[in-house]
């Protein structure tokens, strides 16, 4: 089928080859081709062969399209293409050689090379390259040879990039797959949203040796790096202190360890991620997943009744728990789940075992209900739903018993809740304490007093330190003591109250109710009501003629024998101004916007 044209000696094509005695063209007719592919490979291949002069053998670790690279240069053909004709590794459009193979005394083309999983020569410890650096092209069949591109540029030329110590620790000792490797460093560099599967998948060289560098410092430093690596591809939850899914952290983790196809390290991975879950419940943003066993926190009910108490009374106290580090997340159906440990529960009993009712703290203290109040909402002491710190009530307590006095009891001791109960009010509650435990006010009796006080105090003692209390701290005075501000009778100013140019209001206190004034109220009264013999005299008229001069200036009398009753007329003081000539400034205008209304009738 292979013939020798006397015409086509000494021409020039593809097929042209030397020897040392002659020169021969051999082509292959059409027909001729066709009929050869007929024939079975081995049949062609000795066929082919039996034309050649010089005829190689195939060694063991050659790769068979290599073999016929090599024959062809072994011949001189500049061009083999004819020979691979029917041997081209169509399944395989690039090649990866290793440039240092090809500088050893006999070069072969190893058939490790047409391994795509192990892109590694393990003689020389490089990887293969895929390239060529001259051209910029990738290396296929049809534009090598057997020692050089397509474009002259010397295949042993090249350079290969080694091994780094990471890589070469991953592949030997820990004997990780490459696959696997490359799938770590795609999901290191692309995370969850970008495939990093599909980005494994890859086949060009330059990106599979980034990934699988960057694939080995995970390996190098598991599983610590691992948990890095998740720190970083987690999706923010929506509160920073809120309980997060691991399929809301991490969409599609599990499925895509997966489809890892080693079992091992699939195994290996899983653990890693189980571990990472179960170690973010130290932390600020713990993780829960139902796809990750060992993953689910111990249920509040079986929390609860480890500790003994209600599901619904220790949720409330692990709430109230500071720094406890306990994170909730509220379900599509309004529940409120919590991430709690033992040792939370633990803590939390103890808080509600330190809880004490309001009465049997009263009755602890040997105070009523209501001062109790009065000192928890001045801050004396701590409540919670309802419920006051036993161990600060003892506290309290026991800085009582101290100062009590083991001397002779004087003549005049009173129970202290007797006390308590005819003179002195609940608003000074704070202050008595204050007294009690600076030794101002004496105690007597025994130090063990039993679960509740019984002590004693000096009656005179007592009526002593009340008389002294200054009223500094009340925002309200009595009506004989605003008749004193004024200096006025107590009758006058009870009319006034009682028909309403004075506002009054009707309080508990000194354990009575009484009609008091506000502070505010009784300044604007001073600001804008005055008598009328104070402003007759003022005015340089004698008070005896006061109402004749009111009516001449057209005043407006607000009270008095002609207007309801009254013993003394009061007139208003902007209108005293205007008759006066002068008009009200804008400084006592702003000064006086925000004091209380005025009563209806002297609007």
């Amino acid at each position: 089928m292979l013939t020798s044209s006397s015409e086509q000696v000494g021409g020039s094509g593809p097929g042209r080859f030397k020897t040392g005695m002659r020169s021969e063209n051999i082509a292959v007719r059409p027909d001729a081709s066709s009929a050869r592919r007929l024939l079975p490979p081995p049949a062609l291949e000795k066929s082919v062969l039996r034309q050649l002069l010089v005829r190689p053998i195939q060694q063991t670790q050659e790769q068979g399209p290599g073999y016929w690279l090599r024959t062809a240069h072994d011949n001189g053909l500049t061009d083999p293409s004819w020979l691979l004709g029917t041997n081209k590794p169509y399944t395989q459009p690039t090649l990866r050689v290793c440039p240092l193979c090809l500088t050893q005394h006999e070069p072969l083309w190893c058939k490790t090379w047409l391994d795509r999983t192990m892109p590694i020569c393990a003689d020389h410890q490089v990887w293969l390259v895929d390239q060529c650096h001259a051209c910029q092209k990738p290396l296929r069949w049809g534009r090598v040879r057997f020692l050089a591109c397509r474009c002259g540029q010397d295949l042993r030329e090249l350079r290969a990039r080694e091994l780094t110590p990471d890589v070469r620790i991953a592949l030997t000792m820990e004997n990780v797959p490459l696959h696997v490797l490359l799938w770590l460093g795609a999901f290191e560099r692309y995370g969850m949203n970008d495939k990093p599967l599909k980005k494994a998948s890859r086949q060009v060289l330059s990106e599979v040796i980034e990934l699988a560098q960057t694939g080995s410092t995970v390996v190098c430093d598991w599983p610590a790096a691992l948990f890095q690596t998740f720190d970083r591809q987690r999706v923010d939850s929506r509160t920073a202190s809120s309980l997060a899914l691991l399929n809301e952290a991490l969409p599609g983790i599990a499925k895509r360890i997966g489809k890892i196809r080693d079992a091992g390290w699939r195994a290996k991975i899983n653990g890693a991620l189980r571990a990472y879950v179960l170690e973010t419940r130290h932390t600020s943003t713990p993780l829960i997943g139902r796809n990750v066993p060992g993953s689910h926190p111990p249920t509040l009910a079986s929390l609860a009744k480890g500790v003994g108490v209600g599901p619904m009374r220790l949720a409330s106290a692990i709430d109230q728990i500071p720094e406890s580090g306990v994170r909730h997340r509220h379900t599509a159906g309004g529940r409120c789940r919590r991430v709690a440990s033992p040792a939370t529960a633990a803590a939390a009993r103890r808080a509600l075992d330190d809880e004490m009712g309001l009465k049997p703290a009263a009755r602890l203290i040997g105070f009523t209900v209501t001062r109790l109040r009065r000192l928890i909402q001045e801050g004396r002491l701590s409540a919670h739903r309802g419920h006051v710190s036993r161990s600060a009530l003892e506290e309290l307590r026991t800085s009582l018993t101290k100062k009590i006095s083991t001397e002779r009891l004087p003549a005049d001791c009173i129970p202290f809740d007797r006390a308590l109960r005819y003179w002195i009010p609940v608003e000074r509650t704070s202050q008595l304490l204050v007294a009690l435990q600076s030794g101002e006010l004496m105690l007597y009796g025994s130090p063990h007093t039993g679960a509740a006080m019984h002590v004693l105090v000096r009656e005179s003692q007592v009526r002593a330190w009340v008389s002294m209390q200054p009223p500094a701290d009340r925002d309200w005075l009595t009506i004989p003591e605003c008749a004193q501000r004024l200096m006025l009778k107590q009758e006058v100013v009870y009319h006034l109250v009682n028909v309403g140019v004075m506002p009054a209001e009707v309080i508990r206190a000194d354990r009575r109710k009484a009609r008091v004034v506000k502070v505010g109220a009784l300044r604007f009264f001073e600001d804008h009501i005055e008598s009328l013999s104070r402003a007759a005299v003022r005015a340089g008229v004698d008070h005896r003629r006061g109402f004749e001069w009111a009516q001449a200036k057209g005043m407006e009398l607000v009270s008095g024998p002609r207007i309801d009753g009254g013993r003394q007329y009061f007139v208003r003081r902007e209108v005293l101004l205007d008759a006066e000539g002068a008009h009200p400034s804008k400084e006592l205008t702003k000064a006086t916007s925000g004091s209380p209304k005025r009563p209806a009738h002297l609007r």
